[in-house]
């Protein structure tokens, strides 16, 4: 997806939810995949060329980095936690209930260059906002989660790593900016958008389809019925966060992390 505070309130009163991966750390050691590692990344890898494309195209998870109008909608369960397991979660651990099901665009705002560690990258603006389903809106919740926070911008490079966020709230009309840190999976307690992305510094290990929550199963039979046929690289975090990504893919196809459960249902790219 990612650091944070300013958490805002809203409907389904799970103003908690935001405090996943607020203090995330490094991304763990994948399971081995049996075969050479691939060192991925541009100025953190030796056998990538600094004069190259993007860490994206060298790395091969797409064949491009993101283009200004590159649109997602992922459909999103939130797991509600009790007081008690918010207070104690060592007490009750398992004590959450699940939200209805909403759906959230990332849109792509526009791509520029900066220099970091004397490699020059690309650096990607999304802007994260509630979106309205494009059809089957019986399948997602009709509430607004979007009254106390409009939408959520953050910036991060070609190898994922995470620059800044900024939070849009009745606080901060015009846009708070919080720069965030650079080795840490994409996301923190700031808002109530799920913004989490692995970083592509991490080596994948091959996977069949992830076990979906039979709603969001639901949502993806009608909105992409092929999807349990297909092949993943996933993704696990120190801080308890997994991710199912696949190659050729610019956006992961499912997340968990201690907010909930999504899945992305719709690309439309720019040309």
């Amino acid at each position: 997806m990612m650091f944070g505070r300013f958490t805002q309130g809203w409907a389904l009163a799970v103003a908690a939810l935001a405090a996943a991966c607020a203090s995330s750390q490094g991304p763990a050691a994948p399971p081995p995949t049996g075969g050479d590692p691939k060192v991925t990344g541009k100025g953190d890898c030796p056998d990538c060329d600094p004069g190259g494309g993007s860490a994206f195209e060298q790395t091969g998870m797409a064949p491009r980095f993101y283009r200004a109008g590159d649109r997602f909608l992922v459909a999103f369960r939130f797991d509600l936690r009790s007081d008690m397991a918010r207070a104690a979660p060592e007490l009750a651990p398992d004590r959450t209930t699940a939200s209805e099901v909403y759906l959230f665009q990332y849109r792509v705002l526009g791509v520029t260059k900066q220099v970091f560690d004397r490699v020059m990258r690309e650096v990607a603006e999304v802007e994260v906002t509630q979106a309205t389903p494009p059809d089957h809106a019986e399948l997602f919740a009709p509430d607004r989660v979007d009254r106390h926070e409009p939408k959520l911008v953050f910036a991060l490079n070609d190898l994922l790593d995470p620059i800044e966020e900024t939070i849009y709230n009745s606080e901060y009309p015009d846009g708070y900016t919080v720069e965030v840190n650079q080795k840490s999976s994409l996301s923190t307690g700031s808002s109530v958008y799920p913004h989490t992305i692995p970083r592509i510094l991490v080596q994948g290990s091959g996977s069949a389809a992830p076990e979906v929550p039979a709603d969001l199963a639901d949502i993806l039979t009608t909105f992409d019925p092929g999807w349990a046929g297909r092949t993943f690289e996933r993704y696990d975090f120190d801080n308890g966060d997994v991710v199912y990504w696949a190659r050729g893919d610019l956006w992961p196809f499912f997340i968990r992390t201690s907010q909930g459960v999504g899945v992305l249902i719709r690309r439309d790219l720019a040309q």
